[in-house]
């Protein structure tokens, strides 16, 4: 019996100690798999590969004690938080698209070794902000523009004749108080307490009182007084010089004089741009624009369409101004210039001034219309011309500019000519370079040929003259835009901008005829050479100021024809019948 007892208790001890083994094998089955499941989520997150060696390394060297704590819910969720899988001290995880972009040969060789230490690498040094990978991204989208400026911009094909100098361009240290240095500022400020005429008194006389008798009136106190010419009743008094204030008091209690003044004097208060480069513009001092501006800058409402080699479509000088053109060129409606003459002549427009860069141009608020019809080398087809013209009529120009002409003549062009004409659109043209006759389409009864003048007023020796000009403007190095920034150049084609510039100010302060806006340029213009007009110089320098002043005489009656209805005129549409007219050969030239 106590045999029987003794062997149920070693068959006992041995059942326990297999019970024993078998939970310490299923015990390590169950930690090994919890394990590889850690390190696998932390790869997914991205985490480096020395963390993930921090991990593996404990499995791989050390056996799991017996007595190890049961593993807790944090252990088997991961990827909840990777911080307590990353040691302090390692360095930020690199951004995967980082790594492919930018160093490829770093990735690939801390794949291959991960144990060993080589340091943080050129690119583990740049601090990384801290975030996802969406935060990183804008880094690798901005690498590009930044190491290869060069091959999106074409600074080095630029003749540099035509470039303004790095220390003009980069730094306009050029205020627009310099245009008049500060002593003549403080000159000609006019003092509020005496701006008048020294020994002049101007009196208005009471009705009933004539001039002659109020003359005879004061020639009794010892004044020598006129008629002041006025069609008011005026009267001007010769005054002791000083005396001027004290004069005008005591003449108001004289019998029949309604009011006594000084004679005021007025000052031109010329609107100054604030554009960096408006103190090289030269030009616009010569057709007097500062006093211009102070009445008027333009106009939303006016459309002006310049018929070029396009405009840069990106200069802060057309923002917010530009209306839809077309590129007859590459038949596309993107008319970018890639030869820089068509920004040079939309720039001396039309520019906006006052808006603190660039230039400043004749008309601040008219919307820019930009056709393409010559190529990067400045050469087109007359058949491109005519459509250019066509297209501003029909798309609301009201003025357009042609800075182009022919050798010879086009009968395309003209019927274009005479259909902008028929629908009151006002067509400036360059009278040519050659300093012979005036070429086509300049030479166009409908169209307004502009020569050039040099800085003393002289017609330009390559300006074109003839019986066909009529107005001049600068044309000596006029500074403009380009197509990739700023330049001086010299030629008819920036002088006649300057003029279809003026007459999108009138038309935008009037709705005017192109006619009756011709003949107000014309008559405001300074005469030049012979008295009159005359082959060389037309009617002569054209000035902004006195063309404006000249519209409101007109719209005041002073000119004795009224403003025509431009909806009487009969449309005209272009033809391609021959003219039965002997002097008109249809012989449309093309250039190469």
């Amino acid at each position: 019996m106590p045999i029987i007892l003794i062997q149920l208790r070693i068959m006992k001890y041995h059942c326990l100690t297999k019970i024993l083994l078998a939970g310490v094998l299923a015990s390590g089955l169950v930690l090994s798999p919890l394990n590889a499941a850690r390190v696998f989520s932390a790869n997914l997150q991205g985490e480096t590969p020395e963390a993930a060696v921090e991990v593996r390394q404990p499995e791989q060297s050390t056996p799991e004690p017996e007595d190890q704590p049961p593993v807790s819910d944090d252990d088997l969720e991961p990827v909840e938080t990777s911080d307590p899988l990353v040691d302090p001290s390692t360095p930020e995880p690199l951004n995967p698209v980082t790594e492919e972009v930018t160093t490829p040969a770093e990735t690939i060789a801390s794949e291959e070794s991960p144990v060993v230490d080589t340091g943080p690498s050129p690119v583990q040094e740049t601090p990384q902000p801290d975030g996802t990978e969406t935060n990183a991204q804008p880094d690798i989208t901005e690498q590009p523009v930044d190491v290869t400026p060069v091959e999106s911009t074409p600074q080095s094909h630029v003749n540099e004749t035509e470039i303004v100098t790095p220390d003009i361009s980069l730094a306009p240290e050029t205020p627009v108080i310099t245009i008049t240095p500060e002593p003549e500022i403080q000159e000609t400020t006019i003092p509020t307490d005496y701006p008048i005429m020294g020994g002049k008194v101007l009196i208005q006389l009471k009705s009933g009182m004539s001039v002659k008798e109020m003359t005879t009136l004061l020639a009794a106190l010892g004044y020598t007084a006129k008629d002041s010419g006025t069609a008011a009743g005026a009267v001007l008094v010769d005054v002791p010089a000083g005396q001027e204030l004290e004069t005008a008091e005591l003449l108001k209690s004289t019998s029949g004089v309604a009011y006594a003044q000084p004679v005021y004097t007025a000052y031109a208060l010329g609107l100054v741009p604030n554009d960096p480069f408006y103190s090289l513009q030269s030009n616009l001092a010569a057709i007097n624009a500062e006093e211009g501006w102070q009445y008027f800058t333009g106009s939303s409402g006016m459309i002006v369409a310049v018929i070029d080699t396009g405009i840069d479509l990106t200069s802060p000088d057309f923002a917010g101004r530009l209306v839809e053109g077309y590129d007859f060129v590459n038949y596309d409606s993107t008319p970018m210039d890639d030869n820089g003459h068509g920004s040079h002549v939309a720039g001396i427009m039309a520019a906006t001034g006052n808006n603190g860069f660039g230039i400043a141009g004749l008309d601040w608020s008219a919307k820019i219309m930009p056709i393409k019809v010559l190529d990067s080398t400045g050469h087109g087809s007359d058949l491109n011309v005519y459509r250019g013209i066509i297209y501003a009529v029909d798309h609301g120009a009201k003025v357009i500019n042609l800075s182009l002409g022919f050798s010879g003549y086009s009968y395309l062009v003209e019927c274009a000519v005479n259909y902008a004409y028929s629908h009151g659109v006002t067509v400036v043209a360059s009278s040519g370079n050659s300093g012979g006759s005036v070429m086509f389409p300049a030479n166009l009864p409908h169209v307004i040929a502009v020569g050039a003048v040099d800085d003393s007023g002289n017609r330009a020796v390559y300006s074109s003259y003839g019986d066909e000009i009529d107005l001049v403007a600068p044309g000596n190095n006029v500074f403009s835009l380009t197509n990739s920034g700023f330049s001086y150049k010299t030629g008819t084609s920036m002088a006649a901008p300057q003029v279809a510039g003026l007459a999108s100010l009138l038309r935008g302060l009037h709705p005017l005829t192109n006619d009756q806006t011709e003949t107000i340029i014309k008559r405001a213009s300074k005469d030049l050479g012979t008295r009159g007009w005359d082959m060389y110089f037309g009617n002569g320098l054209i000035q902004v100021r006195e063309s404006i002043i000249q519209l409101f005489l007109f719209l005041r009656g002073y000119n004795q024809s009224e403003p025509a209805n431009e909806e009487e005129n009969p449309t005209v549409y272009p033809t391609f019948i021959p003219t039965m007219t002997p002097t008109m050969t249809p012989t449309p030239v093309f250039l190469p």
